[in-house]
């Protein structure tokens, strides 16, 4: 999972390379095939990788019970702790995105970044609201307790 999250990163940040992508004359750089080719890796790796982490976790009996009952977690806000950090940061993004896009005064360099920051905690939002993040946290208590009583 963790490894899956750095590729999203990587491919969040793979924006910064953009304003490189063009040359004066309108042809694409050497930057501009590397910023594809990360884009495209990173978001590949990405997904098989946290592909990997839900097939792994899907044999366990507990977690295909559990499953039935939990929405998709794109279609859910503030579902764990680490979602109240995000969630927020990803809705403030999106609206500073529309405000631009309505009136065009954000610096481009600003907005490079303000990008990046949405589309990482985009996929942290569907992380961290989804059954695989909370089924495995929900798994951790679960041992921490059982630890703590046996103690």
């Amino acid at each position: 999972m963790r490894l899956s999250l750095l590729c999203f990163g990587l491919h969040a940040c793979s924006l910064f390379l953009e304003p490189f992508a063009i040359n004066g004359e309108n042809e694409m750089t050497t930057a501009g095939y590397a910023l594809g080719g990360i884009f495209w890796a990173s978001l590949l790796a990405g997904t098989v990788l946290f592909e990997i982490c839900r097939r792994n976790l899907s044999g366990d009996a507990g977690y295909r019970e559990w499953k039935q009952k939990k929405v998709p977690g794109i279609f859910g806000f503030f579902r764990t702790k680490a979602a109240r950090i995000v969630d927020p940061i990803l809705l403030l993004s999106m609206v500073i995105t529309i405000v631009n896009n309505l009136t065009g005064n954000i610096p481009e360099g600003l907005l490079l970044v303000v990008l990046a920051v949405m589309v990482f905690t985009f996929y942290l939002h569907m992380m961290v609201n989804g059954r695989v993040y909370r089924y495995m946290t929900l798994s951790e208590r679960k041992e921490k307790k059982s630890e703590n009583k046996e103690n």
